[in-house]
Formats: structure tokens, C-alpha cells, sequence
């Protein structure tokens, strides 16, 4: 349990981390997003500042809508969707190269369906499945119509 990972350290170790962390980091990367709760109220402690970071969630490919509402409710700022986005891509070509075998292979010298295996064809379909993912992501992480520039 993660109590027992911060716990594991010993006092020597925890002062040493949190020397390293508490007055040069703000950013922190995680790949758990559950820990970053007790870290923050860790350094918050040793130190008297509320929330002390702003965490970026690596590997946050796969995660469910709760582990994602967990991750923002204990100071994740940025989530890592890489995995989740090259998987739309991808899956969308797969998708159209075998719904339509038979028109994107040259089969007894006939060279297919241009239509099909054209890639400007089935790029733009994967382009749009990984910006769909993109938009839920946004919606998922609070983001959504919130742009930095607007």
C-alpha cells in the first residue's frame, strides 16, 4: 500500500526526497496517480504549503474516468495520453484495411480500390479517431474550451 511505500523509506531517505523535491521541484512527474495525494500532503507538511506541486500523470493511457478524477483531485495537472492516441490512430487503419481486405490488395493482377487504400483516404479516417480521443481526453481532464490563448 502506498502508505507503507512512503513509510519504507527510512528517515534518513525521506529527508533526502523531500530535500530534492520540496524547494526546486513544482512540477512532479508520477507514474501512480493515487501517490500523489500523500506526497503532497508529505511536503506540505515538513514544509507548510498546501499542494506544493503540480503533477504530470506518465502512463496515463488506459486509465478509468475515476483513476483520472482521483489523479486531478490530488494536484495532476498534466496527463500523458500518447499510448491512448497512437491506439486510435492505429486501430482506425487496421479497421478499414480489414473491413475492405479485398480492395486494398492487388489480387490476380488487379491492383484493388484506389478509394480504399489510397492513405490520404484512411489517414484522414485515423486522424480523426485520434483527435476524437483527444477531445474526450479533454472532456475526461476538465480542459475542454479552457484554451490558454482564448
Amino acid at each position: 500500500d502506498r502508505t507503507q511505500l512512503l513509510a519504507g523509506l527510512d528517515d534518513a531517505g525521506r529527508q533526502a526526497g523531500l530535500r530534492q523535491l520540496a524547494p526546486r521541484a513544482r512540477v512532479v512527474s508520477l507514474l501512480v496517480a493515487d501517490l500523489a495525494l500523500d506526497l503532497q500532503d508529505a511536503v506540505a507538511q515538513k514544509y507548510g504549503k498546501a499542494s506544493p506541486f503540480d503533477f504530470v500523470f506518465h502512463g496515463g493511457s488506459g486509465s478509468t474516468l475515476e483513476e483520472i478524477n482521483e489523479a486531478l483531485e490530488n494536484g495532476v495537472v498534466k496527463m500523458n495520453i500518447d499510448t491512448d492516441t497512437q491506439y486510435a490512430f492505429t486501430r482506425s487503419i487496421a479497421d478499414t484495411m480489414f473491413t475492405n481486405y479485398d480492395g486494398v490488395l492487388k489480387v490476380d493482377g488487379e491492383v484493388g480500390n484506389k478509394k480504399i487504400y489510397d492513405p490520404r483516404a484512411w489517414g484522414k479516417l485515423a486522424e480523426s479517431a485520434m483527435a476524437k480521443r483527444v477531445v474526450e481526453a479533454t472532456e475526461q481532464l476538465g480542459s475542454a474550451g479552457k484554451s490558454q490563448s482564448a
